[in-house]
This record gives C-alpha cells, structure tokens and sequence, in this order.
C-alpha cells in the first residue's frame, strides 16, 4: 500500500473579520527552516502594503518583527507543528469590532523552525536579533 506524505507548510495570513486578505505560504517535503519563516513573515508584510495600503503594511510589519521574535528566540530547537494557528490580534482593545479583529495568523504543519546555517547572512542576523532587547 502506497503512503501516504503530506507536505510540511508553513503559511501567514493577515485577515479582518472573516476576509482574508493576503497571505504567504512556504512548502518543502522534509524540514522547513527559520529562513523560510522568516522569508514568508516578511514577504506577508510587503504584500498588505501593495494590496491595502502602506500604513496598513507598516503596522502588519511590526507585527512581523514581534513573530519573528517569537521564531528567533526558540530557533535552536526543533519545532512540531500539527496545524494549529496562532492569531497575533494587532489592536486588542480597540473601540471598533472590525478594529479588534485585524491579526495576523501563522499556521504550521509538520518540522522546522532550526536555522541550518546555509545563509551566513541569516544566522548572523538570528545572532545579534537574540542579543538585542525588544519590549512590546
């Protein structure tokens, strides 16, 4: 009996209310890398900024850096994903329900997450982004 592979995805979306409105998906067969994630994360932010609007793409890049943050700090160990999202909601306690809703989604399936070292530009960056002190 053939078996069957599903193929391991790591996808980010920013949607208000129920609309998605643009999104940026990485797939590989074995392992998805922090480079990877990192290049999706990023290329999420330059698409809300061409689709929406350059103010709306600035907040959603902020956004971003907070994920990446969140990637960069356990990018030494390996990460299991089962398809779950994480919403990251950009204006929580705003007056306004469509306000409230704006986030930006991350959905992973399968292995990833370590920083394999083929982009020396990459780990340099991981580097000194985990020696730096952020606060949100």
């Amino acid at each position: 009996m053939p078996e069957n592979k599903r193929e391991y995805f790591f996808q980010c979306q920013y949607q208000v209310g129920k609309e998605v409105l643009a999104s940026s998906t990485v797939k590989d067969e074995s392992y998805i890398t922090a480079a990877k994630m990192m290049e999706a994360l990023c290329s999420l932010a330059i698409k809300v900024k061409n689709i929406v609007d350059p103010k709306t793409g600035g907040r959603v890049a902020l956004e971003v850096v907070h994920i990446l943050k969140d990637l960069i700090y356990n990018v030494s160990q390996d990460r299991r994903g089962k398809g779950e999202s994480k919403s990251y909601y950009m204006d929580i306690k705003s007056k306004h329900k469509a306000n409230r809703s704006e986030r930006v989604d991350v959905i992973f399936y399968g292995v990833g997450g370590k920083d394999d070292g083929k982009i020396e530009d990459v780990s340099r960056f991981i580097h000194y982004f985990k020696k730096a002190n952020f606060k949100k």
